[in-house]
């Protein structure tokens, strides 16, 4: 027997579009309500069951060599190389010895390993500013590491690149929201999430449904007439001829 939702042509399957959109309309307050349960899900499991996380930026401005302090302007060829060696300056702020020595100062539960997971350095375009960034879920242990790894990578970037100086642009910001998780965004995923899952299921059930449901479905699909119908709920309809009869009666 045909699919109700699809036809089998020559060189593939023709799928009815049509009767698809309406069984998803037929079923519109179960995709709603499931989007909805999706959303409110995702909220409460990100509300109460993922561990908030801060972050905490501090920035440096390294001075490549004397001339950036002594003279009123930088030449071009100063910022390209600088701009090849920021890779460098990075690798140095996240090395291990930077690492050990900020564990060891604050006496920190966690290992280098840990601790470089959660440490990210990013440079500007063109700019030889340096941003250092600790992802904590401690608002006020996020600062102290910040503030901590920027004077001992200071040190290092000075006595190993032998730069002129590494000064400070921003110290590190005590977040006070934190940043993750994105509660708003985490229950719109969701909601979406149960909307095409929901979509999805109703028309996997709709394309392999091969119930003929009404007299339609046996003229369309089986290309035979029908010459009568019998109601589901008979005994329903032969109660109601029978009360319809006799309100007949009574008005004689």
């Amino acid at each position: 027997m045909e699919n109700q939702n699809y036809e089998v042509q020559d060189g593939g399957i023709e799928i009815n579009i049509g009767e698809l959109i309406q069984k998803l309309m037929n079923w519109l307050w179960v995709i709603i309500l499931a989007t909805a349960v999706s959303g409110i899900i995702v909220m409460l499991i990100s509300m109460f069951y993922i561990t908030p996380k801060y972050q905490s930026s501090t920035a440096v401005y390294v001075m490549n060599n004397s001339r950036d302090s002594g003279s009123s302007s930088i030449e071009y060829s100063d910022m390209q190389i600088a701009s090849f060696i920021v890779k460098d300056y990075e690798q140095l702020i996240k090395s291990r010895e930077v690492l050990e020595t900020t564990i060891t100062d604050l006496n920190l539960d966690m290992e280098t390993e840990d601790l470089s997971r959660n440490v990210t350095v990013t440079a500007s375009n063109d700019s030889r500013i340096l941003t250092i960034t600790v992802t904590s879920t401690d608002p006020n242990e996020a600062q102290v590491i910040a503030d901590k790894i920027r004077e001992i990578s200071a040190e290092q970037i000075v006595e190993i690149m032998g730069i002129e100086a590494v000064n400070t642009v921003d110290p590190a910001d005590f977040p006070t929201e934190p940043s993750s998780p994105n509660i708003k965004k985490n229950t719109v995923l969701g909601a979406l999430l149960g909307f095409v899952l929901t979509c999805a299921i109703i028309i996997i059930i709709s394309l392999f449904n091969d119930h003929i449901n009404t007299a339609e479905d046996v003229e369309k699909y089986l290309n035979l007439s029908v010459l009568g119908t019998i109601p589901l709920n008979y005994e329903a309809m032969a109660e109601k001829k029978k009360k319809s009869a006799a309100n007949r009666k009574k008005k004689r």
